[in-house]
């Protein structure tokens, strides 16, 4: 893993269907990654922004971001796909 956050995955045990929450750090300032196997998962989210990610059959599916921060916008990138928002935000989904 690249970036300073806590990253946890959980598999569902018969679907193929997973979660990565990733809870990035009060002093992060780079983009997260997380190693999954032979792909890597980029998160870019404000300092103590976090986001929840859903995989289905290895591929982005949905995700949710919660990244308000009062002095930093949000935003969010994944699998090269991108989502942002104008102003800061407190919720953000796909």
């Amino acid at each position: 893993m690249r970036g300073r956050a806590d990253a946890y995955l959980r598999v569902h045990p018969s679907k193929k269907v997973g979660y990565v929450t990733v809870l990035a750090h009060s002093d992060n300032d780079e983009p997260i990654e997380v190693e999954l196997g032979d792909a890597t998962l980029e998160v870019v989210t404000c300092r103590g922004g976090a986001a929840l990610i859903r995989l289905v059959e290895g591929k982005l599916d949905d995700h949710l971001v919660k990244g308000r921060n009062a002095f930093l916008g949000s935003a969010v990138s994944l699998g090269g796909r991108s989502s942002e928002t104008d102003e800061p935000a407190d919720l953000f989904r796909v």
